[in-house]
């Protein structure tokens, strides 16, 4: 399978293997700092955050 030319400008090289992978492991980093950043949340503000993965925030009281 090759990428369409519009998007092999950010594959850099890669193969589409590889960039699949590439997306999937900077999402889970994405992830991890997106989680670190709702307990900061609720340890300062005493609120719950639902971050839904389109990024939208949503407050939710305890």
């Amino acid at each position: 399978m090759t990428a369409s030319p519009y998007n092999r400008y950010r594959m850099d090289y890669r193969t589409t293997e590889q960039f699949a992978r590439d997306i999937k492991n900077g999402s889970k980093a994405e992830r991890v700092i997106i989680n670190w950043y709702i307990e900061y949340y609720r340890n300062k503000y005493g609120e719950n955050l639902i971050v839904l993965d389109n990024g939208c925030v949503i407050p939710v009281s305890f």
